[in-house]
């Protein structure tokens, strides 16, 4: 039984694996802090997630939070409505909902998840 022949979710194990390693890449590239020059940024943005292009998903406010999700191609967040690009230079990192003074605190940190006090809905 060849590698191809065997299925894993209804797709070749060869194919899932191929997506798993393109993912991988992706998930590193994107949240590299590289700068590449405006013309090839804006270029590449067109078919893929660039570094610039993801980093709006990281804003510490929304609305920005809520768009450019995708992890290989910007297509789905061009269909879905929730691509956006503006100056990365303008982006603030974290979470509006949280104490940013306390961001390098690393009890504060891990406690994060168990805080009840912390409002997520608007």
């Amino acid at each position: 039984m060849g590698l191809l022949t065997v299925f894993f979710f209804g797709i070749p194990v060869a194919y899932w694996a191929f997506y798993r390693i393109c993912s991988i890449f992706f998930t590193y590239w994107t949240h590299a802090n590289i700068t590449l020059p405006v013309w090839l940024e804006k270029s590449l943005a067109l078919v893929v997630v660039t570094p610039n292009m993801h980093k709006f998903h990281h804003h510490f406010e929304r609305p920005w939070t809520d768009r450019n999700f995708g992890n290989i191609f910007s297509l789905w967040d061009r269909i879905f409505g929730t691509f956006i690009y503006e100056n990365p230079k303008a982006i603030k990192f974290g979470l509006d909902t949280l104490d940013g003074r306390r961001d390098e605190d690393l009890s504060y940190q891990l406690g994060l998840p168990f805080n009840k006090n912390i409002k997520t809905d608007d």
